[in-house]
Order: C-alpha cells, then sequence, then structure tokens
C-alpha cells in the first residue's frame, strides 16, 4: 500500500485524469516532496460530480505537523484541486 493513494468514488485506484488542468499524477508528486512525516497513511477520492479531490481516509496523524502539511496544500498552486483547503 502506498502512503497517499488516489482513488475512485467507486474505491478504486484512479487513473491518470486531470482535475482542474493539473494531472493526478503531478499532485502526488507534490504532496509526496511536501510530506513532512505527519502522517502514516493519507488517501484522496475523486468526487467526480464536484471535480475536486476529498480526503478519503487519514491514518497515523501527527499534530501539529499535519496542520502544517495542509497548509502548504493550500498555499500551493494546487490549492484549487482540494475540497478540504
Amino acid at each position: 500500500m502506498k502512503k497517499i493513494e488516489f482513488l475512485s468514488e467507486a474505491g478504486e485506484m484512479l487513473g491518470d485524469i486531470a482535475i482542474k488542468g493539473i494531472s493526478v499524477a503531478e499532485i502526488q508528486k507534490f504532496l509526496e516532496e511536501i510530506d513532512n512525516e505527519s502522517f502514516e497513511y493519507f488517501s484522496l477520492y475523486y468526487d467526480e460530480e464536484n471535480k475536486i479531490l476529498c480526503i478519503e481516509e487519514e491514518r497515523g496523524v501527527i499534530f501539529p505537523q499535519y496542520g502544517h502539511f495542509i497548509t502548504k496544500i493550500s498555499d500551493s498552486k494546487y490549492r484549487h484541486c482540494f475540497d478540504f483547503v
């Protein structure tokens, strides 16, 4: 199991689609680069109706470091791809 996973609404691995013009592969690379070891597992699912990524599951979260991870997403060019920032 990967540390960061992207799933379809049906729970299957998400293919290489574009979200708001940005590929899932690029978003995953960004999340791996900013990973500050504040969680054990992080999965997102793609909301097809709203065309946005939503948190499916988080495990082993460590605060306040996890908050810093989310802030990095919020401050990035990828923020518009997520519903939680």
